[in-house]
């Protein structure tokens, strides 16, 4: 590790810009992956408080007045936003009696509410996929100019021996370690969370379909 951070510290001003930067997107990119964790855990016990409930068939009511209580679950504020409209529908004696309308429109709220929802939960992830993307071109331009620079001192040197060309390749190399490393959990990370956020959006289909057949119950009781 010593002669790894000796190295970097020795490396030429361009390399030092790139590692520079390489170390902003790890940090960025760590904090990223905090946040998300984070968000993920509190979403998935929420939900699941909130769907207990749910799947209870408590009164509507009941679900309203505890609806504060689940702020970063999906299925929660799709089932507020449902609930809503129903009740607009309900009590405005001019709106539209035909069923196809009130449902076109309380699809179209709901499915609104789960689109914002995962928009919140997917801010930041491009950052993410940014990092996985220009982190091992950013290692590898800082190798070339590195190894371009070895060859010059070659040139001026007139010399190949491995006391001349040794250090400056190990100087150019550590960039594109740096760079893999910021990007190897990156991508990782990036992969996990989509793969959550797809699942995610699947549930919330399901969630909404189920939810609009039960009011539209109700507008038939």
């Amino acid at each position: 590790m010593h002669d790894i951070l000796r190295l970097m510290w020795h490396t030429g001003s361009i390399a030092k810009i790139v590692l520079a930067v390489l170390f902003l997107l790890s940090i960025l990119s760590w904090a990223i992956i905090f946040q998300k964790t984070a968000a993920l855990a509190r979403l998935k016990r929420q939900s699941a408080r909130f769907l207990d409930l749910y799947k209870s068939r408590a009164n509507w009511n009941e679900l309203i007045r505890t609806n504060r209580e689940y702020p970063h679950s999906p299925h929660a504020q799709i089932f507020l936003k449902g609930l809503q409209e129903a009740s607009y529908w309900r009590k405005d004696e001019h709106a539209a009696a035909d069923p196809a309308v009130r449902r076109a429109s309380l699809v179209q709220v709901m499915e609104s509410a789960a689109a914002g929802e995962m928009d919140r939960l997917d801010r930041f992830l491009s950052l993410l996929a940014t990092t996985v993307s220009v982190s091992p071109f950013l290692g590898l331009f800082g190798t070339v100019w590195g190894v371009m620079g070895a060859f010059l001192r070659i040139g001026v040197k007139g010399s190949a021996d491995i006391g001349t060309v040794g250090p400056g390749i190990a100087e150019a190399l550590i960039t594109t370690v740096v760079g893999l490393f910021v990007a190897i959990p990156a991508l990782g990370a990036y992969n996990l969370f989509a793969a959550r956020l797809r699942k995610l959006e699947g549930e919330l289909d399901l969630f909404l379909s189920d939810l609009v057949r039960l009011i539209e119950r109700g507008w038939s009781s």
